[in-house]
């Protein structure tokens, strides 16, 4: 194969729809171009001869002078080359292949040349001069992946050396084969099996310790040893990866068997929640945490302890039922992610109704939210201001160092806590004591401040010394992408003054960890943020700032036809519908004594529609010619009471009232009454509006007339029809007028 048959194939072998978002990382090895050259029955060696001879019409002395023209020939705009896959991945690939040779063998940096020449067949002792520009390459694609494809096809990782303001040339290529695609399974693996919230690099490492799920090579890279730098980067790749999962992690990756009823847009899943031992946490489409909270009365030796939900995602904001076996339980929204403390049967709950050394979680009636508390023997609780909360809230790590904290913990820990308080690692230790309130065999202490925690690692850690996150802000997509017109905040963990940030080598400035961008930021180029202390890079993040977007090319599925009716054997080339999005209908471009032609693209089907059904006049035998089956147009279509909302339907005549969601058959509604925890509104449902109420009921029902009657005088705050108001005040007074 030529130059460029081997680029395309590399590329659409790492940059395809399947890695969406994906961190991309260009692991080549002599495997896997056998692998791609097994069509035509070439292999790694033909690759190497391919890169040797470049792209036809492109010249240099050597490979590194070859990529960098080939990148120069794609990016010309006289030459109309800069479309398709970049001309240079398979450069790209070449210097990776240097440095996996061997996957077994140490990475060491002074064996990489020396490997590079013996592939290409020069002396080994070749130096390769141009080589050092090599960075432009890798940072054009990370720009062209990101920022140009925004992530459709993937996203190029690419890792420089933070510290010591020194960086490698071969420091891109190594970062690219530090995890292979298979590591980077397992590594999921790992995640899942050890139920991480967090991530916690010592428990990912002890783990592969015991069950080698990494290769030697990883694991010794893992250790603490001479190779410092590229320990750094192997940790962050990982923490790159923890963070895609968690994203994966929130979706249902494992199909739940679901079933759609006609009609109805929502998903409903098959789930009998008296049947709780047989549901998998995994499947819940919302994963939460359960944290305890502590009101401490000092002079009466008592603290109250309480649950709250803690989730990245909003609640309902009618509340959630929540059930352990056969304990019912609710919460309500609070504030941001959290919830009100839960309730049980109109109280708080009590957390020392739950074994505190053993899991629980508590699961919402319909399945789709699940909240855990995980064991521990010990807990930390920080104050609750920090979160927004009164009094004390747990949290799963010790405050930066130097903060109070207080620390509840199981007897078997009594003394190492009390050895850890008393030494010089800890200030302001003092025991509490507490009669009331806590679980029996269960201490409190209170701490001025922690500043090691060498002695109670295995239990207690102290956050990431420094990092860069971003904070608030509108996402595009998963990657950093964000509208130009909600920015993110750059926050600061960790850090204390001495630490500086800045971007584009422009300082920040802000107060608290919070750092707002400068407005003279244009949009559409990279940003790359940087936490420095001493002129020393400590951390780095980067984004994009975009003013537009692309529309998605994958839609949601859950189409309504042209009446809103949901359908699920919609073809794709009918008109449909899906919020605001309208497919394969034009606009209505022609209306005349009130009718309205629709002409439709698909299948040149044209109706009439009699707008005097929706204007009350005239009758309502309008007929509609074509294959779908309509509703009747002389009933207005309602929207599906959603949960927590309760629907009444009212008839013309007096009594005739029913509970939804279902419509009565022996009557047609005329009024549905939505109400929930804080709206009442009405809707006119009716055909003509000529349905001006029967005051005499045609079957006597005393208990149903007072029932109409009360539905409608019921609230005085209910939002009225804007069309209707003065047929509602009709039925008002007719209501009025009824005895009893």
């Amino acid at each position: 194969m030529d130059y460029k048959s081997w680029n395309k194939k590399i590329a659409e072998y790492f940059f395809k729809h399947e890695n969406k978002d994906k961190p991309v990382y260009l692991y080549v090895t002599k495997k896997l171009l056998d692998e791609l050259g097994t069509d035509e029955n070439v292999g790694w060696q033909d690759f190497i001869e391919a890169v040797k001879i470049g792209p036809i019409g492109v010249g240099g002395k050597d490979v590194c002078d070859k990529a960098l023209k080939t990148l120069e020939y794609w990016k010309d705009p006289l030459r109309g080359q800069k479309q398709g896959y970049p001309l240079y991945i398979a450069y790209l690939a070449l210097f990776v292949l240097a440095a996996t040779s061997d996957e077994e063998e140490e990475l060491r940096k002074d064996a990489y040349y020396p490997h590079l020449a013996q592939l290409l067949g020069d002396d080994r002792n070749k130096q390769y001069v141009r080589f050092k520009d090599m960075g432009k390459l890798w940072e054009d694609l990370e720009n062209w992946s990101g920022h140009t494809q925004k992530g459709k096809l993937g996203v190029l990782k690419i890792f420089k050396q933070p510290k010591n303001g020194r960086q490698s040339y071969v420091d891109f290529p190594f970062f690219q084969c530090l995890l292979s695609e298979a590591e980077r399974k397992s590594l999921h693996d790992i995640f899942r099996h050890l139920k991480l919230r967090d991530f916690e690099i010592e428990k990912i490492i002890k783990y592969n310790e015991r069950f080698k799920k990494l290769r030697r090579r990883t694991s010794e890279l893992l250790k603490l040893g001479k190779n410092k730098d590229l320990r750094e980067s192997l940790i962050n790749i990982i923490k790159d990866e923890f963070a895609y999962w968690q994203k994966l992690s929130t979706v249902n990756k494992q199909k739940i068997k679901e079933i759609k009823k006609p009609h109805q847009k929502s998903t409903i899943i098959k789930y009998t929640p008296k049947d709780y031992s047989v549901f998998n946490p995994e499947k819940s489409r919302v994963n939460g945490s359960l944290r305890l909270c502590c009101q401490l009365d000092r002079p009466a030796e008592r603290v109250t302890m309480t649950v709250r939900c803690q989730t990245q995602h909003e609640l309902p904001k009618e509340g959630l039922v929540l059930r352990l076996n056969s304990d019912e339980f609710f919460c309500e929204r609070d504030i941001k992610c959290w919830s009100f403390p839960i309730e049980s049967q109109g109280k708080f709950l009590e957390a020392l109704r739950f074994d505190w050394l053993k899991d629980f979680r508590l699961i919402s009636e319909d399945a789709q939210w699940s909240f855990k508390l995980a064991a521990s023997e010990i807990r930390v609780f920080l104050d609750g201001s920090e979160f927004g909360l009164p009094y004390f809230v747990e949290n799963k790590k010790l405050p930066k160092k130097g903060e109070p904290f207080y620390l509840i913990v199981q007897k078997q820990l009594y003394h190492l806590i009390e050895k850890w308080g008393k030494s010089d690692a800890c200030q302001g230790f003092l025991p509490i004591k507490v009669s009331k309130g806590l679980p029996e065999g269960w201490f409190m202490f209170s701490f001025e401040g922690a500043y090691n925690n060498d002695l109670v690692k295995d239990y207690l850690q102290f956050p990431p010394d420094v990092k860069l996150c971003l904070h608030e802000g509108i996402k595009i997509n998963r990657e950093h992408q964000f509208f130009d017109f909600a920015r993110p905040k750059v926050r600061l963990e960790g850090g204390d003054e001495s630490i500086e940030v800045y971007c584009n080598e422009v300082r920040l400035t802000g107060s608290q960890g919070m750092y707002v961008l400068p407005d003279n930021v244009p949009a559409g180029e990279k940003l790359f943020i940087e936490a420095r202390c001493n002129e020393q890079v400590i951390d780095r993040c980067s984004l994009w700032l975009e003013n537009t977007f692309e529309w998605p090319e994958e839609i949601a599925e859950n189409y309504s036809n042209r009446f809103g009716i949901y359908s699920e054997n919609l073809d794709r080339n009918s008109p449909r519908v899906l919020g605001a999005l309208v497919q394969d209908v034009d606009r209505v471009f022609e209306d005349k004594k009130n009718e309205v032609r629709i002409e439709e693209n698909a299948d040149n089907f044209c109706q009439t529609i009699d707008l005097s059904l929706y204007n009350g006049e005239g009758d309502s035998s309008g007929i509609i010619e074509d294959d779908n089956e309509a509703p009747l147009l002389k009933e207005r279509p309602l929207l599906p009471a959603q949960k927590g909302q309760k629907i009444i339907y009212l008839g013309r005549e007096v009594g005739q009232v029913a509970k939804g969601p279902v419509k009565p058959k022996d009557w047609v509604p005329i009024w549905a009454i939505y109400t929930g925890p804080d709206f009442d509104k009405a809707i006119f449902c009716g055909g003509s509006r000529n349905v001006e109420p029967i005051l005499s009921a045609s079957k006597k029902n005393t208990k149903k007339m007072k029932e109409w009657k009360e539905t409608l005088l019921g609230c005085k705050k209910r939002t009225l029809p804007q069309s209707n108001k003065d047929l509602w005040k009709i039925y008002l007074k007719k209501a009025e007028n009824i005895n009893g």
